[in-house]
């Protein structure tokens, strides 16, 4: 029956904090911030230097994403600007083209290879722009080819069955014309275009809001949405979609692989997501169209580049610009006016609502002193449809791994810390039922047996290793708890799991001290068996009781959180490890 109930203790305890861990989320470590200004229409000269100062001010108070930052990530995740092309860029495509044709046809291989790298280094640059012209278009695809000539008058076959296919991926519309190219090109394109048929190739499905836009694929427009196209050679392309005529669309960059992928673009978000010149901005045509749109435009740029608390500035006249502080679930969490001229805020005023914001106040900071006003309640939010369920915005499949990752980093460092944890708590728990069984062999025996000082040698000897797991458990499981309880305060779980860990902790310490208070022998000899018992419960009860005070302390205080740390991987000629640096 006292095995029973010890064994009963013990896994109670392991599942406690095995349901400590798991109710835990990982939002905490990877609580990021970004500062977002919207326009409509004319844009007050002094917006652009209160976004900034909040910018500076924001960046010491949380883990902020910096402009650069924010807009390398709308990049790298959802769009870029269309680059444009001048009558410079048009001209130079000529000649070039032109001049690498010359070294081509007098067999000037080294200065025709270079020639034409240089005419589609310069195409990969603005591909979209310089393919809307068909000229321009027919100038790339022919200095494409022309590299496919001089590779199959190399005898390079292999190779210029490879640029062919590149080639019919670059302009994915035009076919090699019989007078500017001899039949072993166009042969060979025709080939490329088989193996792509027959071959590992890629199909492109495009959907808008709204729908019948115009696709334009690399520059080539080749339908209206809904718009699909199979049998594409596998590469990047450059997906735009445009519902107003002469305003090219944002430029999705799309990555095929030998499997369908599936686009879905919401116009005019697109229309209103501006990062020009490391500037990232939202602008509207008005302000009806702003305050329609601005909250569910600003969570979902959030949730692209994986922040989760949107700092949004808007004008409110020359005079006055508005912060409001929004997580990305829609929450306006707390509102503040603040005072700004051409030159920018007016430091006082912008100093005391951001302290104000700080402590989620809502205030009108524009006089002389702060003024309660109510938090910004907007409509409900209308979403963009800004991605769609085969990931519309990675262009890479790699390039997850430039970002900064250090939150998920985190994250994954408490998952093993309290898996190692529950995993020394199960072992530690393991031995003392080990413990228990070789406490009743010394039991049965009397103290005048042969082997009677043999058996309780081997049951003392587990002792230590119990207590030293069950204190590793405790401090791994403890330790863990930083990065993966939330920011929302406490919860009645959070209690549920202290009270037990308090209720475990008093049984361990009461055992513990009837071990100290003990004087008759024949009782020290039964009371024994609570060693290592004692400690182990008391250890066990450690995490759990962690859990509400840990709650209350992240909840209360943003700086308690570790978002300052990082985690940096090493490698050296005595081993490998994990450096995690900053301060919690």
């Amino acid at each position: 029956m006292r095995a029973f109930v010890v064994v009963l203790l013990g896994a109670l305890g392991v599942s406690l904090a095995v349901s400590a861990i798991a109710g835990a989320t990982p939002t905490m470590a990877q609580d990021r911030f970004v500062v977002l200004r919207t326009i409509a229409g004319s844009e007050p000269p002094g917006l652009v230097p209160v976004t900034e100062e909040v910018q500076t001010t924001a960046g010491r108070q949380h883990t902020l994403l910096t402009t650069d930052e924010a807009t390398n990530l709308i990049i790298l995740r959802h769009s870029t600007e269309p680059a444009a092309a001048s009558r410079d860029d048009f001209d130079a495509l000529a000649r070039e083209s032109e001049a690498a044709l010359e070294h081509v046809a007098f067999g000037r291989r080294r200065q025709a290879r270079r020639a034409i790298e240089s005419i589609l280094d310069r195409a990969q640059g603005a591909i979209e722009a310089l393919n809307r012209e068909s000229r321009s278009a027919r100038r790339i695809l022919n200095s494409c080819l022309y590299l496919v000539r001089a590779l199959d008058n190399a005898r390079d076959e292999a190779a210029a069955l490879d640029q062919a296919v590149e080639c019919a991926r670059l302009v994915p519309d035009m076919q090699p014309s019989a007078a500017e190219h001899p039949p072993a090109v166009r042969r060979l394109f025709d080939r490329a275009v088989a193996r792509i048929e027959s071959g590992p190739h890629g199909s492109l499905s495009v959907e808008s809001e709204p729908s019948g836009c115009a696709v334009f694929l690399n520059g080539r427009r080749l339908g209206s949405t809904p718009f699909s196209r199979e049998n594409l050679a596998t590469g990047e392309y450059r997906v735009q979609v445009e519902c107003e005529a002469g305003r090219p669309g944002r430029v999705h960059r799309i990555v095929l692989a030998a499997e369908p992928r599936d686009v879905m673009i919401d116009s005019r978000f697109d229309r209103a997501l501006r990062s020009t010149d490391r500037d990232l901005r939202l602008e509207y045509v008005d302000t009806d169209e702003e305050n329609a749109h601005r909250l569910g435009d600003a969570t979902a740029v959030a949730d692209i580049m994986g922040a989760n608390n949107v700092l949004l500035i808007t004008a409110e006249g020359e005079s006055v610009a508005r912060v409001d502080w929004i997580r990305t679930s829609g929450v306006v969490v707390a509102s503040v006016r603040v005072a700004m001229n051409s030159a920018g805020a007016v430091s006082e005023s912008l100093a005391r609502g951001m302290a104000e914001l700080r402590e989620a106040h809502s205030v009108d900071a524009t006089g002389e002193t702060s003024v309660a006003i109510e938090t910004w309640a907007p409509p409900a939010p209308r979403r963009p449809q800004v991605a769609s369920n085969s990931g519309a915005f990675e262009p890479d499949p790699n390039a997850g791994a430039e970002e900064d990752a250090t939150g998920s980093d985190l994250a994954a460092l408490g998952w093993v810390l309290g898996g190692v944890g529950v995993a020394t708590y199960a072992v530690a728990w393991s031995l003392e039922g080990v413990w228990l069984h070789r406490d009743g062999q010394v039991d049965v025996a009397e103290p005048d047996d042969v082997d009677y000082a043999d058996r309780v040698a081997r049951r003392d000897e587990l002792a230590l290793p119990v207590s030293l797991l069950g204190a590793t458990g405790a401090v791994l499981t403890t330790a863990a708890l930083p990065f993966l309880l939330g920011d929302g305060g406490s919860a009645p779980w959070h209690w549920v799991v202290g009270g037990v860990g308090v209720a475990v902790a008093a049984v361990g310490i009461g055992l513990w001290t009837q071990d100290n208070g003990c004087i008759d022998p024949p009782d020290c000899r039964e009371v024994s068996r609570t060693v290592p018992l004692a400690p182990l419960l008391v250890t066990t009860a450690v995490p759990m009781i962690a859990v509400p005070i840990l709650a209350l302390i992240l909840g209360s205080s943003e700086d308690a959180r570790p978002n300052d740390l990082s985690l940096v991987p090493t490698l050296g000629p005595e081993g490998a490890g994990l450096i995690l640096g900053g301060t919690l």
